[in-house]
């Protein structure tokens, strides 16, 4: 990846979690993070991975209402990035820390199996 493009995703990422923890009152965003975002070559598209605390369906919600407000949050993006044009945000479920944390579970409940204990 470019560093353009590396410098184009961290821009976005921190904007729109600043503007999720300070600027957005939907309570579907509460414990909601913004892990990570990718923006595709011509950066016409992000796609802005979105995580929160809780189950699915928290994590759903939160998707949801990021969606449903898509077009205010790049007006917000457009109006501080240096940009000739914002890139369409795409937001999708990041479920990666709950399959670490399952993916720990099993290595524990395998060494308990086991009677390998050094992990």
């Amino acid at each position: 990846m470019s560093a353009r493009l590396d410098k184009v995703n961290t821009a976005i990422r921190k904007e729109v979690a600043e503007l999720v923890l300070r600027r957005m009152r939907d309570p579907r965003l509460t414990n909601v993070t913004i892990t990570a975002v990718e923006v595709n070559r011509d950066l016409s598209v992000a796609t802005v991975h979105v995580s929160a605390l809780g189950g699915p369906e928290q994590l759903q919600a939160a998707v949801a209402a990021l969606r449903d407000a898509a077009g205010w949050v790049r007006r917000q993006l457009a109006s501080v990035l240096t940009m000739r044009t914002v890139p369409e945000l795409d937001f999708v479920a990041d479920d990666s820390a709950r399959r670490a944390q399952r993916l720990e579970e099993l290595f524990r409940e395998h060494h308990r199996e086991t009677g390998d204990e050094e992990s």
